[in-house]
């Protein structure tokens, strides 16, 4: 299974580099699944940038 992880504000970022993260599951010593994650190596930077500028928002409206 592949699992894309992007977020609306990421889609026409010039800095998104995609990386990936793959679990594989086992039952004993036979692979059972296998799961990879596609994300943006800056994801975790941005996602609080975003939170910081909502935060910002919320506070002018109010």
């Amino acid at each position: 299974m592949i699992e894309l992880k992007v977020e609306e504000y990421c889609h026409s970022c010039t800095y998104f580099e995609a990386v990936s993260d793959m679990d594989i599951f086992y039952a004993g010593e036979e692979r059972v699944a296998g799961r990879t994650v596609v994300r943006c190596i800056n994801s975790e930077k941005c996602k609080e940038i975003h939170r910081h500028i909502e935060r910002g928002l919320k506070n002018v409206e109010n």
